[in-house]
């Protein structure tokens, strides 16, 4: 079913709740909301959210889970013109502190008390207020903030008229969101994207993958642009059901899957990873299951196999925050023939270059920075003009720094990020290249290589691997020889490892990536360490 292509993401409850009321539209903890529900659960907050004065353009922040007061709180807030931005609950107080003096905000919205919480304070952000804080399924003294009953009551004080006046001046182009960057590698930056690239880019994805009525799980974090765009609002734009998980379980996750009859999955590879390891996962079916779609990182083969045998359509996309979803994907693929660093062909609507270093494209075949142009790419970074000048050249092209190759036939292969890439002894060494190449070793279940400091070379790569459950503890000993081996077999000498070491685990980000920060400073001790060769 063709998705409409409304003016503005929040037109899409509403004209579902016109044309199916009855339709469930979100379901957490057992408790299920159709879409007339969830229509005029969204009319409150927002007239609330009027009854406080908050004006087109200001932001709201909200420190949540994802759960339905996060959507509702969503939805109102950029159906009046202002924009929403998220905080994760993971966040350390720091972090916090440096998104919130950035974006500034007029109101925020919390799970936490404000008594039991440090960034809530006055001392961690002296412009907010303690009654411009709503708490969100919280108990007891709220320190002067508002709980959320009391602040959807305020809609009483808002007449229709003046909430209607407030709608129509909302023009499709009108910031939405604020989605921060992750910061791994510095500060984050605030992407800005607007209502028409929530649809448009939505519109697309849901003409790829397509389903009659979309089923999702919505476990990533809805600060992340996989939570709030990739998933909610594909939910959204297809009038589908929601149903949301406050944070990823892996047995939890497969239970909601098989229970809820989701149609269409979408999560990290690492996530998939841990559904698999499950004692059940052996035995799970889901005939439902139309697609299964991963994205965020490369799925190492043996992943792959043993995820065919829920018996659906598997597909991969890529995107990045600044491109507010996907920019690529695929159909269904073969299982038995899927290019490990493959990321698909462009969306419709979608350009991808591949450029050099001053913005030059290049052919076919030669490896550069993929960029890309949509009109679904980010207006820019928030209060960042010389930010986003480099982000996004004059003609419109987003630099996305990742590197990758252009194919003839028009698809798109990774090769890892630019800022992941190191130099050892003078060559320029791409991590994803070589975490490829080990991943086809039959005794390997992921890779993650990243640089360390070297007195010969300035930097060497360091590879942690986990080994797959069939793989014998006696043979864990013998595994850095026959990984240097192996490499040394398949990459040039300057691209090998110097160290391998074996992992139980690998640290995650709160989206579910891997912490490849944490790796390379070396804050994730494995479980194991094997010889460097």
């Amino acid at each position: 079913m063709a998705a409409p292509e409304l003016p503005r993401i929040s037109d899409y409850p509403f004209n579902a709740a016109r044309r199916w009321p009855s339709r469930t539209a979100m379901e957490f903890a057992g408790r299920y909301w159709n879409y007339a529900e969830l229509a005029h659960q969204v009319d409150r907050c927002a007239k609330a959210l009027l009854a406080l004065k908050v004006e087109p353009g200001d932001r709201v922040a909200m420190l949540t889970t994802p759960r339905p007061e996060f959507l509702i709180v969503f939805l109102a807030t950029v159906r009046i013109g202002a924009i929403w931005t998220g905080l994760s609950p993971r966040y350390t107080m720091r972090e916090r502190a440096i998104i919130l003096a950035n974006a500034a905000p007029v109101l925020l919205f919390s799970l936490a008390e404000p008594g039991n919480n440090g960034l809530l304070t006055g001392a961690a952000y002296p412009g907010l207020a303690a009654d411009r804080i709503i708490t969100i399924a919280s108990a007891g003294d709220s320190s002067g903030a508002l709980s959320y009953k009391e602040f959807t009551n305020l809609a009483d004080q808002v007449s229709d008229t003046s909430y209607r006046a407030a709608q129509r001046a909302v023009m499709p182009d009108a910031p939405a969101v604020v989605v921060y960057t992750s910061g791994t590698t510095g500060t984050p930056k605030g992407a800005v994207i607007n209502h028409q690239a929530l649809v448009l880019g939505n519109c697309v994805r849901r003409r790829r993958w397509p389903t009659q009525v979309p089923r999702i799980v919505a476990n990533l974090p809805v600060n992340h642009i996989g939570g709030l765009g990739d998933i909610v609002c594909f939910a959204l734009v297809g009038a589908g059901t929601i149903h949301f998980m406050e944070g990823f379980d892996a047995a939890a996750t497969l239970d909601t899957v098989q229970r809820e009859k989701i149609n269409l999955w979408l999560q990290v590879p690492t996530m998939y990873h841990k559904v698999s390891e499950l004692p059940h996962f052996k035995a799970a079916t889901v005939p439902e299951l139309e697609w299964l779609i991963w994205s965020g990182g490369p799925m190492p083969p043996d992943l792959l196999r043993k995820l065919e045998r829920l018996g659906t359509r598997v597909a991969t996309a890529y995107g990045l925050t600044e491109s507010s979803g996907s920019l690529t994907g695929t159909g269904a693929l073969s299982l038995a023939d899927i290019p490990p660093a493959t990321a698909g062909f462009p969306h419709p609507g979608c350009e991808i270059r591949i450029a050099d270093d001053t913005d030059r494209p290049l052919g076919h075949g030669q490896s550069g920075e993929i960029q890309a142009r949509a009109p679904w790419i980010m207006s820019g970074y928030f209060g960042l003009p010389e930010a986003t000048a480099a982000a996004i050249t004059a003609d419109g092209w987003l630099r996305t720094g990742d590197v990758g190759t252009l194919h003839a036939d028009g698809s798109l292969h990774l090769a890892g990020r630019l800022t992941e890439m190191f130099i050892s002894g003078g060559y320029n060494v791409y991590p994803r290249e070589i975490e490829a190449v080990l991943e086809q070793h039959p005794a390997v279940a992921m890779a993650i290589v990243v640089a360390i400091p070297d007195p010969a070379f300035q930097e060497t790569g360091a590879a942690y691997i986990k080994l797959l459950d069939r793989v014998s503890s006696q043979t864990r000993a013998e595994k850095s020889i026959d990984f240097a081996t192996w490499c040394r077999q398949r990459l040039a000498g300057y691209k090998v490892p110097r160290h391998f070491l074996v992992t139980a685990d690998l640290p995650l980000l709160p989206n579910g990536k891997v912490d490849r920060l944490a790796l390379s400073a070396g804050r994730h001790q494995p479980a194991a360490r094997e010889s460097s060769v």
